[in-house]
C-alpha cells in the first residue's frame, strides 16, 4: 500500500545476491588460486614480528603462529576486539530479518517484485524486502522483510538468542501498514549482526600502528554486495601500497 504522496525510484538492472552461495564460490575460487583456508579457527593477536620489523605474526587459538608481510583482517562485528582503537567508531547491533510466504508467491517473484526499501519519512528506521527466490532449493516461496539499522547493541561474543515474539512484533507493526499480508503469513525469522559505522560508510585502511595490517570494517549492512571492489582494493594495498580504485572517503581518518 503506497501513498499517494510518496515518489519511488526503479532501478531495472538492481538485483540481490545469494550470500551463501556467493561465499562457496568465492572460497573454491581462492582454493584453486593457492589460497589454504582454516575453518574453526579463532585469531588471537595480530602483531610486529620481534626478530623481523617487516614481519608480522597472527597467533591462533590452536597454537599454531603464522608469519606474513602483509595482513589483510576482515573481523567483522569483532574487529574492535583486535583494533581496540577503532571500538569509539563502531557499532555492533543486533538486526530482525523475518520471511513470509505470501498466498500468491508470483506477485513477490523477482520478475514482478524487485528487491525495495522504503524510505518511511516519519519514522526512524527504513523497511526492506528481497523478493521470493526461485531457486532457492529450501524455501523458494519465502520473501524477506526487515527493518534496517536498529540500534541495539550487542556483543559478537555473547550467546545468540533465538529471536523472540517483542522482536518479531517490531517488525510486523511497521511491515502491517504497507504488506498487510506480511503479518498473517511468517514462517521464519533470524536475528544477524550490523557493524556500523557512524556514516554507515566502510573503513577501508591500514589498522593504527602498522605499516603493513589492513583492515576492511564497518561495513554497516550494506557492505556484502561490494565485496568484490573492497577485496580488488584491500589486494592492491597489500601487494603495492596503493590502488586505482577511489578509496580516499573510506578511510578512517574521516572519523576523527
Amino acid at each position: 500500500k503506497v501513498k499517494d504522496n510518496m515518489a519511488g525510484v526503479l532501478e531495472p538492472g538492481a538485483g540481490f545476491v545469494r550470500p551463501e552461495l556467493a561465499i562457496k564460490y568465492a572460497i573454491e575460487d581462492a582454493i584453486e588460486n593457492g589460497a589454504e583456508v582454516i575453518e574453526n579457527c579463532q585469531v588471537i593477536s595480530v602483531k610486529k614480528c620481534d626478530f623481523d620489523g617487516n614481519a608480522i605474526t597472527v597467533q591462533s587459538s590452536t597454537g599454531k603462529t603464522y608469519k606474513s608481510r602483509s595482513v589483510l583482517m576482515t573481523l567483522g562485528a569483532w574487529t574492535s576486539k583486535l583494533i581496540p582503537d577503532w571500538a569509539r567508531h563502531l557499532n555492533v547491533t543486533r538486526q530482525v530479518q523475518i520471511w513470509f510466504e505470501p498466498k500468491e508467491v508470483k506477485n513477490y517473484h523477482p520478475s514482478t517484485s524487485p528487491c525495495w526499501y522504503l524510505d518511511r519519512t516519519n519514522e526512524t528506521l527504513g523497511l526492506y524486502g528481497v523478493p521470493a527466490d526461485p531457486l532457492s532449493q529450501q524455501n523458494p516461496n519465502w520473501a524477506k522483510i526487515a527493518l534496517h539499522g536498529r540500534n541495539v547493541p550487542f556483543d559478537p561474543d555473547d550467546p545468540r538468542p533465538e529471536v523472540n515474539k517483542k522482536e518479531i512484533d517490531e517488525v510486523c507493526d511497521a511491515v502491517k501498514t504497507w504488506i498487510p499480508e506480511a503479518e498473517q503469513q511468517i514462517v521464519a525469522s533470524k536475528a544477524c549482526l550490523y557493524t556500523m559505522s557512524p556514516d554507515e560508510d566502510f573503513i577501508l585502511d591500514r589498522a593504527p600502528g602498522f605499516r603493513n595490517v589492513w583492515c576492511v570494517a564497518g561495513l554497516s549492512g550494506h557492505g556484502f554486495k561490494m565485496t568484490p571492489a573492497l577485496g580488488k582494493a584491500a589486494a592492491d594495498l597489500m601487494l603495492d601500497e596503493q590502488t586505482d580504485l577511489p578509496i580516499e572517503f573510506l578511510s578512517a581518518d574521516r572519523l576523527h
